[in-house]
């Protein structure tokens, strides 16, 4: 059965919280029931017109506007850390292959 409107909200306020603190790991199966509720509630918009949304509907895909892009900004703080890691890795092996 496919989540409603203000469980989907709850989800995605769920969802941006982990977001905050760094618990990418906890909210796969979250995301998935909110990518899962929003097709749902959402699958057929190219049919009709965003002006016929409610509120509550507007809102919701505020909220996914939102989320896109914390789940951008996460994804991109990821990929900074990783090649610092990268680089770090490489100077420690520059650093043993000179040293010994």
């Amino acid at each position: 059965m496919p989540l409603e409107l203000g469980q989907l909200h709850i989800l995605g306020e769920c969802i941006s919280g982990k977001l905050a603190t760094g618990a990418l790991a906890e909210i796969q199966e979250m995301m998935d029931a909110y990518l899962a509720g929003l097709d749902a509630q959402f699958g057929g918009l190219k049919q009709h017109s965003v002006s016929m949304l409610d509120g509550e509907q507007k809102q919701l895909l505020q909220q996914f506007q939102v989320l896109l892009k914390q789940v951008e900004y996460e994804r991109s703080q990821t990929e900074s850390e990783l090649r610092g890691l990268s680089k770090a890795g490489r100077a420690a092996e520059l650093y043993k292959k000179n040293a010994g």
